[in-house]
């Protein structure tokens, strides 16, 4: 009787592990996407993720970028000295829109829409000029993680002088929200943008 016991057990163990490789297969074809070459599924010249960095007081913040739409949002339950604090970041207009193969790397410029909130109170909502890039530097979803997001943009509030503004190094003058992506992932192929039309760009 222990016997057939024990057996049944490792029956019962096998026939779960082989049913959650099964799971585990299947999940991952489900999220290779279709006509990619790539685990994340992002298509060429596009991004989206989050990464956390001192520019967004090391808070875990998402980002998209594509031609349709730029970006970037913010928040804390209890940031340091102003309590729960948000900040959503949003094209209005993508001006123009880069995709460098050689570099890896896309650079939009545009117009966004900038909602900063603090302790419940709306600090700043304005329309801005931005620049964003997005750099590919681990193909796919590679470890250690090194694609990277940065949108540079100066507001009344968001200027160099403020403590909360990281001064953009590359634009002087501009603050810096961005950084290295701990989830999702960026796509650049060497050819550029190999799955739009370059018509597509805005002048």
């Amino acid at each position: 009787m222990r016997t057939t016991r024990r057996n049944c057990r490792r029956h019962v163990v096998m026939a779960s592990a082989l049913v959650g490789a099964a799971v585990s297969v299947l999940a991952a074809n489900a999220y290779a996407g279709e006509g990619t070459g790539r685990k994340s599924g992002v298509r060429a010249g596009e991004g989206v993720g989050m990464y956390s960095d001192p520019s967004s007081a090391n808070q875990a913040s998402t980002f998209t970028i594509n031609r349709r739409l730029v970006s970037c949002g913010v928040g804390a339950e209890n940031l340091a000295g102003i309590g729960r604090f948000e900040m959503l970041m949003y094209s209005t207009k993508i001006k123009k829109y880069v995709v460098d193969g050689g570099q890896k790397e896309i650079t939009v410029r545009g117009e966004m829409r900038s909602i900063t909130r603090a302790a419940g109170a709306v600090v700043e909502d304005v329309r801005h000029a931005f620049i964003a890039r997005a750099l590919d530097r681990d193909g796919d979803e590679g470890q250690p993680r090194s694609d990277r997001f940065d949108v540079h943009f100066r507001t009344g509030f968001w200027q160099p002088g403020n403590p909360m503004c990281t001064p953009s190094d590359r634009y002087p003058g501009l603050c810096r929200i961005g950084g290295v992506l701990f989830a999702g992932d960026i796509h650049v192929s060497a050819a550029g943008d190999d799955e739009d039309d370059p018509d597509d760009n805005h002048d």
